[in-house]
């Protein structure tokens, strides 16, 4: 199995724990190598304003650049509106989006066996969620679930 090292971009500080002990469980549960990862927020879609700076800090040290992004219901024109401001960078090809139709709450529906509306944002379907909890999602999440009902998860 090959080992690669990851820089992965979220766009706000919970994202950094939820995503860090979502990664380790599915390293163990999956028998991945242990990967090297770090770990940036962005602080909100405003900071991702300086996307060509924080790629290449991320490569400095690891050989590929992850963003988690919110959709906010327009995933594909998100999708295309952040590559279109990396397409001169030279390590475009090492740069992977993961972006969701809403935002990331919506792998905690899908992956807790809940209904998923993506006409509305995911973290108002949870009853009584705050962003606060996101990070104790990760243990709750049903993997195998996830992979099989979400596209940007396998």
């Amino acid at each position: 199995m090959t080992y690669y090292s990851l820089y992965i971009v979220t766009t706000d500080l919970k994202g950094i724990s939820f995503f860090s002990r979502l990664i380790e469980r599915i390293m163990h549960k999956y028998n991945y190598p242990s990967k090297d990862c770090k770990f940036y927020s962005s602080r909100g879609d405003g900071g991702l304003n300086k996307l060509s700076k924080i790629i290449s800090a991320g490569l400095i040290r690891q050989q590929f650049v992850v963003i988690f992004v919110d959709g906010d219901k327009n995933k594909d024109e998100e999708e295309k509106r952040l590559k279109d401001k990396i397409s001169n960078h030279p390590d475009k090809d090492r740069v992977e989006f993961i972006t969701f139709e809403t935002e990331v709450e919506e792998w905690l529906l899908k992956g807790t066996g809940k209904k998923f509306n993506p006409k509305k944002k995911a973290s108002v379907q949870i009853p009584g969620y705050k962003k606060r909890s996101l990070p104790d999602y990760a243990s709750k999440i049903d993997l195998d679930a996830l992979r099989e009902k979400d596209m940007n998860f396998r």
